[in-house]
């Protein structure tokens, strides 16, 4: 079972409320010029962005502040999977501070 599958279940078991592989496209000037889609969206407040990978990279972190943007949320969680650990990172929309 994929990791996002377990996190699936898992949020339904505790009987979260979320949203699954939410489309947050990039806007410029008006246009849509990236599409993307975020892994979970919990609550209506947090975006939970999971990553497989051996550390954050730069690009991980740019991605997240994004997808607050693009969805107006305050608070975020990058949670990276490596061969012998579990590490997160919490990110702060702080242009709706």
């Amino acid at each position: 079972m994929s990791t996002a599958k377990r996190y699936n279940q898992e949020f339904s078991n505790k009987k979260y409320s979320f949203k699954e592989q939410v489309y947050a496209p990039l806007i410029y000037d008006g246009k849509v010029i990236e599409k993307s889609f975020l892994d979970f969206i919990v609550e209506e407040k947090v975006v939970v962005e999971i990553k497989k990978d051996t550390r954050f990279a730069k690009g991980h972190i740019d991605q997240v502040n994004r997808y607050l943007k693009a969805t107006g949320l305050k608070l975020a969680l990058l949670i990276n999977f490596s061969k012998n650990d579990i590490v997160f990172k919490r990110l702060v929309n702080i242009t709706i501070l």
